[in-house]
């Protein structure tokens, strides 16, 4: 962050296989300029106003910026055959921890190991009102119980 009078100037830098990097100021004349000392050390490509960074939908309503994973939780309801499931009203069912019967054995550990982690970047991220129901399932018995409270959770959230 860098201030320039009453401007303050947000530069967020990630870099993975693709260098990404978001330029944040009230005034578009700064940004111009801040682009314009980008490109003389790096490659560098101004795309205009941001609507997708990083796995968030960014929309800008009356001046306040709204960041959401619509993009993403909806990549993974797909991902794990959810699309057509009917979306939940709680994340968990009522006397999940209590049931005799928990269903079968998540088959692919590795896949359940996924959907949890993705779904605790969600809890974190965006929505907390999952994190107990996630946070349940990632006890030492869960991969033996069965991936139901995880389907449970993004059959919750699915937008």
């Amino acid at each position: 962050m860098h201030k320039t009078g009453q401007d303050q100037v947000l530069l967020l830098v990630y870099v993975d296989d693709k260098k990404s990097t978001l330029v944040g100021c009230r005034s578009p004349a700064i940004i111009a300029e801040v682009y314009e000392a980008l490109a003389k050390v790096l490659d560098v490509t101004n795309l205009g106003a941001v609507k997708y960074f990083l796995g968030f939908n960014i929309r800008c309503e009356k001046g306040v910026y709204r960041m959401q994973l619509t993009s993403y939780i909806e990549a993974l309801v797909k991902r794990f055959g959810l699309d057509d499931c009917k979306t939940l009203k709680t994340p968990m069912e009522a006397g999940y921890m209590k049931a005799d019967v928990l269903g079968q054995p998540f088959d692919d550990t590795t896949l359940y190991r996924s959907l949890l982690g993705a779904l605790l970047y969600v809890a974190v991220t965006e929505r907390p009102d999952i994190a107990v129901s996630v946070s349940i399932c990632t006890g030492p018995q869960s991969e033996c119980i069965n991936g139901q409270g995880l389907e449970g959770s993004l059959a919750y959230i699915q937008v």
